[in-house]
């Protein structure tokens, strides 16, 4: 063979082998590009969960603050039943305190009016028993007096 057919030779196994590293060239700058996908993926993944670890603490606050406005809630209708109990007994001791007092109260007018009764019939049967004794003198008075005009009578009837 000649050098030129050799050389040609030679160029086109160059070739070959070139076409093989252009091929693998290729890939790699594939490669590359898809290295670059995965660390842009992996950024935005990271932002991802960085926003989602944000969201979660959020959420969590969100959450102690809604325990704390239902435990302040469940004190203040607490305080409020107890303000209540407490007003509603105080208000029951004082309106038995008042109906007590109204009670002896009552008891003492009625005992006394009871005690101002007994001592007006006591009165009245005085009274009525002084009358019947009017009464009696006025009927032995009346009886004299008639004994008198009789006689009187008799007189002006012998002087005349």
């Amino acid at each position: 063979m000649s050098d030129k057919l050799k050389a040609v030779e030679d160029i086109k196994k160059l070739a070959k082998s070139l076409k093989g590293i252009v091929a693998l060239a290729d890939d790699l700058e594939s490669l590359g590009s898809m290295e670059q996908a995965i660390r842009e993926t992996v950024q935005r993944l990271d932002a991802w969960k960085a926003e989602e670890a944000k969201a979660l603490e959020l959420k969590s606050k969100a959450e102690c603050d809604l325990e704390s406005a239902y435990n302040e809630a469940r004190a203040v209708s607490a305080n409020a039943k107890e303000a209540a109990d407490r007003m509603y007994s105080n208000t029951k001791s004082e309106v038995q305190g008042l109906l007590d007092a109204a009670k002896e109260e009552a008891r003492i007018m009625i005992s006394e009016a009871l005690a101002a009764k007994d001592q007006v019939e006591k009165e009245a049967a005085k009274v009525k028993g002084d009358l019947n004794a009017v009464v009696e003198e006025i009927a032995k008075k009346q009886a004299a007096l008639q004994d008198l005009n009789s006689q009187i009578e008799m007189i002006r009837k012998k002087v005349n």
